[in-house]
C-alpha cells in the first residue's frame, strides 16, 4: 500500500481518531440495559490506572471474543447475565465464557487535529 494513497489515508484517519482502553468484563456488567437510566455512565479503565472513561450512548464498544473476533455493542443496548450477552441490535448472542475482553474506543481529539494538520 502506498502511503499517499486513499485507503492508507483513511486507515491512518481511523488510527488517529480514537483511543482504545481495555475495560473489566465487571465494569462491562455496568453498560447493560436497564428501566430508567441515565444515557451515560463513566466506567474504569484497565491501561491507565483505574481513570473514569466516559461513555454515552454512542460511544463505540468493541466485545473481543475467544475466537479472536471483534464484535460492536451499543452502551446501553444490550444484555449480559452470568450466562450470556445479547445485543439485538448487532444480532449477538455469546456465551460469557466466550468473552475475553473489551474496550471503549473514545474520540482523541489531540491525536485527530495532529492528523488532519499532517495530512492536510
Amino acid at each position: 500500500m502506498r502511503l499517499h494513497s486513499p485507503r492508507f489515508a483513511v486507515l491512518l484517519l481511523l488510527w488517529g481518531c480514537y483511543s482504545h482502553h481495555p475495560i473489566p468484563l465487571d465494569q462491562l456488567q455496568h453498560l447493560t440495559a436497564a428501566p430508567g437510566r441515565a444515557p451515560e455512565a463513566r466506567i474504569k479503565g484497565l491501561d491507565c490506572g483505574g481513570c473514569e472513561i466516559a461513555l454515552d450512548a454512542t460511544t463505540p464498544l468493541i466485545l473481543k471474543d475467544a475466537a479472536g473476533r471483534d464484535h460492536r455493542l451499543t452502551p446501553f443496548y444490550f444484555h449480559m447475565s452470568a450466562a450470556q450477552l445479547v445485543s439485538p441490535d448487532y444480532g449477538l448472542l455469546l456465551e460469557r465464557v466466550d468473552i475475553k475482553g473489551a474496550e471503549v474506543r473514545a474520540l482523541n481529539v489531540t491525536g485527530t487535529v495532529a492528523l488532519i494538520t499532517t495530512i492536510g
